[in-house]
């Protein structure tokens, strides 16, 4: 019996999830899902990893192992663009050669680009009988379903501030990401969409104004709650109106069209892409400012380089618009009360500049 599983990262892992579902030989074939992050697998991962590489490398890998010491056979790895191009590939020799662990690893990468064609060979190892024209086909499906995700999720996260009991768009939330795990069609999706959006219009009733806040940096960190202390989750509940840009689907499907015009977002502080999510810090931070927020928060895991490029530049960007913006950097040393003491100082700070 093949047992697979994959590395977690926020409620993405339940897109993922049902598109297994819906290709694996269910007779010889089980799926594994992975815990959410927690400091387990933050240890977990730590213990395997060199000790200047990224934290996301750390929260993926021990994931995997996590999942491996819970029986998983199989690993899919989903992500590991990264800027290094080898990201999966490192982790595979470690599991593997330093840890020895007797498992399948399926890479969906090869160098910096997702493999189409490799990967459809490779994942026929969970379904000898699958063809590319049904991978195809449930493939379409799982993007339409990672876009729902986002489109909801994102509406939810606009317009939390606008609830009065935030509980109760909460408990939508919840259902929706229970409901993730088991659409299996495109005009599911369409009703699910329309009878969300109203479930979320009919709370909309609070129309005080918001202080709003920007939130930018490394993409597992925004993605992934617990990799930035439920900072986006704490700020909602607090009230505040919240922005932030990035999302799965904005990734793998939107990104490589919007790099001209990011780039020309950021003209006056950037000539060429310093890499990863940098020059779109760069660029949404100057769209926050346009649109009228009243701060943004840059975070970042330790290690990443791009991000550490773009934190001079949006220095400057503070410093000529006379604009708030703190940076945070989370590692496997971080303390929650800490941060959020850093927090609520930024935010008071953001207070009194609204009050004059």
């Amino acid at each position: 019996m093949r047992i697979v599983s994959y590395p977690n990262i926020g409620e993405y892992e339940r897109v993922v999830y049902n598109f297994l579902d819906r290709i694996i030989d269910k007779d010889n074939c089980k799926i594994l899902r992975p815990i959410k992050n927690n400091k387990k697998i933050l240890e977990l991962g730590e213990h395997a990893s060199p000790d200047n590489v990224c934290t996301p490398f750390k929260y993926t890998i021990g994931s995997m192992i996590n999942s491996l010491e819970n029986g998983a056979n199989v690993i899919i790895q989903l992500g590991g663009g990264c800027r290094f191009g080898y990201y999966a590939q490192v982790q595979e020799k470690i599991l593997k050669d330093d840890l020895n662990y007797d498992f399948t690893f399926i890479n969906l990468y090869h160098g910096n680009k997702i493999d189409f064609v490799g990967a459809l060979k490779r994942i026929k190892i969970l379904n000898p009988n699958l063809s590319i024209n049904k991978v195809l086909k449930e493939l379409y499906l799982t993007l339409e379903l990672l876009k729902f995700t986002d489109y909801i999720t994102t509406y939810i996260r606009d317009n939390s501030c606008y609830v009065d009991d935030i509980n109760e768009i909460k408990k939508i939330e919840k259902e929706i990401l229970e409901d993730v795990l088991n659409i299996s069609s495109i005009k599911e999706i369409k009703a699910k969409k329309e009878e969300y959006k109203a479930k979320i219009d009919n709370l909309l009733t609070n129309k005080e104004k918001k202080l709003k806040i920007g939130i930018v940096g490394e993409l597992y960190s925004l993605m992934d709650p617990f990799s930035s202390c439920y900072l986006e989750n704490d700020l909602i509940e607090k009230g505040y109106k919240i922005k932030r840009y990035t999302t799965a689907s904005y990734l793998l499907l939107d990104k490589h069209k919007s790099e001209k015009k990011v780039l020309k977002q950021a003209q006056n502080y950037l000539r060429y892409k310093i890499g990863a999510d940098g020059t779109e810090s760069v660029a949404h931070t100057l769209e926050l400012i346009n649109e009228g927020y009243d701060g943004v928060i840059h975070i970042k895991p330790f290690g990443c380089t791009p991000e550490i490029n773009a934190m001079p530049i949006l220095k400057k960007i503070s410093e000529d618009y006379s604009f708030p913006i703190m940076f945070y950097t989370f590692d496997t040393l971080n303390s929650d009360t800490g941060f959020q003491t850093r927090v609520e100082a930024f935010i008071d700070m953001l207070e009194m500049r609204e009050k004059k």
